[in-house]
């Protein structure tokens, strides 16, 4: 397998790891109160922008050939990292 194959692979890794995580958000959002709950569906929100930030890169780089897709990939690391330390404030807004 290639480079190319196996960082969509962790990629998609990622997002569905992150599409549970912000399900399980979801559902914590939906049982606080009314105030509470509108900022963490804020936030919540956030990261769903983010994440769809990091599908529009897998797809860039699924279209990109073998030689040019390492310029994305330096990009969508940045994004990534960003994305998983949003996630863990917000976890932690949660508790």
């Amino acid at each position: 397998m290639t480079d190319k194959k196996n960082y969509q692979k962790k990629l998609e890794a990622y997002l569905d790891k992150w599409d549970a995580k912000i399900d399980e958000l979801n559902a914590k959002a939906a049982q606080a109160e009314a105030e509470s709950r509108l900022q963490y569906e804020k936030s919540i929100d956030e990261l769903k922008k983010k994440r769809a930030e990091v599908q529009e890169k897998l797809e860039d780089i699924k279209k990109q050939g073998e030689d040019s897709w390492e310029d994305i990939k330096n990009a969508t690391e940045e994004i990534v990292s960003d994305l998983d330390a949003r996630l863990q404030a917000v976890i932690e807004s949660f508790k």
